[in-house]
């Protein structure tokens, strides 16, 4: 297998500037030879990934490191607050999005020159290396890689008369193949979105509009382009879809903790989401799942949202090397290979890539050479803007899907682009 090519793009999201501020002055940057405990903060979207981590590490190291997971909803908030008090865990794994920010914001202490002297520092996912680094200087890696696409449930496909092993690649085909799998009756549906999570349709729908090539926010970060037409078939596909009744109902109020049920359950066919749940779905359905690529609405190009989470040390800890040593374990051969790839996640070393766990299943290999068309949103306002549940995106997505108004993203666009005008 290739290498994934390296995406030089990034990701950012809000935090409380002033709060921050406040938080990183005067912190220290030695490192305790003999430390018990490391504290580590994690959201609760990557819990069963860090725990299997931390867990490997405590039961063969002296130190021992204290984790808690922390809402992902509340995930800003709670960094926020803790900057502002001086009281930040000595790491802290992030939302590869809210990178930039703490990067600018110091939440995370330079570790350029720890990163520099690691043998495969070249080879580290540069989507969340080049996120967390500001002004020349590096703040965190690569903790989790994921990549956005559709699972589908094979058995449903073949019980519709739909070929398994030829998903659809259009939206009209999209359409069709929901409908024949709606048709199956009882509480079977074609097609499932979490319609109330603002980051869960940007992770799928940003993959989209980079396979279009009309990135929602340019490279630099000051741009947004969420009316686009690449947004507007693919929430146009997904209005149809709801309206013609095949999506259950209670799309309307999915969210980031509810979204993975329904597909579970065996219960839809086709689900936009990403290769973050794998393990979740391999340990968990006992029907036959197959990948298919975010793609434009002809199908002729495909592209992805490469998102997960980056590490780092804060700024206020007293036990930096003792907390890169746990960092530099969680990459080295034996964590990414027999405990990362071996649960069905992807190595954040893409010279780890055809490892024999991922090179095994063919479904992973086609979701590691998708990356290739990868891409990651960068702007200081991400949180704000697209990731919060009050924010001008979610209310943009739900105005086009739910109540069927044409000028609802040319509004959200409007209140992006404030935003986004607001923080450059």
């Amino acid at each position: 297998m290739t290498a994934v090519r390296r995406v030089i793009v990034g990701g950012a999201g809000l935090m409380t500037a002033a709060l921050i501020l406040t938080a990183c002055g005067g912190a220290s940057t030695s490192g305790s030879e003999d430390v018990d405990e490391l504290t580590m903060w994690a959201r609760s979207s990557t819990q069963d990934y860090t725990q299997a981590l931390v867990d490997a590490y405590n039961e063969t190291h002296d130190t021992q490191i204290a984790l808690t997971i922390v809402a992902s909803d509340s995930f800003q908030q709670k960094v926020g607050a803790a900057a502002g008090a001086g009281s930040l865990p000595d790491i802290l794994a992030s939302d590869v999005v809210y990178a930039p920010n703490y990067a600018k914001q110091s939440v995370y202490m330079d570790i350029t020159d720890r990163i520099a002297s690691l043998p495969f520092a070249d080879d580290l996912v540069s989507a969340h290396v080049e996120a967390s680094t500001f002004d020349g200087k590096t703040y965190a890696v690569p903790h989790k890689v994921d990549s956005s696409f559709i699972f589908y449930n094979k058995d449903l496909f073949a019980a519709a008369g739909l070929d398994p092993e030829s998903p659809p690649t259009t939206y009209d085909e999209i359409y069709e193949a929901a409908k024949a799998v709606t048709a199956l009756g009882g509480d079977t549906y074609g097609f499932y979105f979490p319609g109330n999570c603002a980051g869960c349709n940007a992770y799928t729908s940003f993959g989209v509009a980079r396979a279009a090539e009309e990135l929602p926010i340019s490279t630099d970060g000051k741009t947004a382009d969420i009316d686009s037409d690449a947004l507007t078939e693919w929430f146009g596909l997904y209005q149809r879809l709801f309206a013609d009744g095949l999506v259950p109902s209670g799309a309307t109020t999915g969210d980031t903790t509810t979204q993975q049920e329904p597909f579970l359950q065996g219960k839809v066919a086709m689900w936009p989401n990403g290769s973050y749940s794998i393990p979740t779905v391999n340990e968990t359905v006992d029907f036959e799942w197959g990948y298919m690529p975010l793609a434009t609405a002809d199908g002729s190009a495909t592209g992805t949202f490469v998102g997960g989470d980056v590490i780092g040390i804060s700024s206020t800890t007293k036990n930096a090397d003792a907390a890169w040593d746990f960092i530099e374990w969680t990459l080295e051969d034996e964590a990414q290979v027999d405990i990362v790839a071996k649960d069905g996640n992807l190595p954040v070393r893409v010279d780890l890539s055809d490892n024999e766990y991922t090179a095994a299943d063919p479904r992973l290999t086609a979701i590691t050479e998708g990356m290739e068309n990868g891409y990651t949103p960068s702007t200081l306002p991400y949180g704000e803007a697209i990731n919060s549940p009050n924010g001008p995106w979610l209310t943009a997505m739900r105005g086009v899907v739910f109540n069927d108004d044409p000028d609802a993203l040319a509004q959200g666009q409007k209140a992006v682009q404030t935003l986004l005008d607001g923080a450059n």
